[in-house]
């Protein structure tokens, strides 16, 4: 998901807007943020079934898809 104030459509701009915030930052921190987010992904999924993550529209905001299979599977 875009983060907040971005659309799908302004994705090169949160992009540009990312990389600024990061460009200075050495190797080493941002490996460690890399893995800080990934185990807090990792946390979340682990929080549902595997009914709750692909079963197709379960959950109203995700349309015709499931939450697993179009929010997370990809990350």
């Amino acid at each position: 998901m875009p983060a907040k104030g971005f659309t799908w459509k302004t994705i090169p701009e949160l992009n540009r807007t990312i990389w600024e915030k990061y460009k200075d930052v050495n190797y080493p921190n941002v490996k460690k943020l890399l893995d800080s987010s990934y185990a807090d992904i990792q946390k979340l999924i682990e929080k549902h079934t595997d009914e709750e993550l692909f079963e197709k529209k379960r959950h109203e905001w995700t349309g015709t898809t499931s939450l697993g299979f179009r929010y997370l599977q990809s990350i």
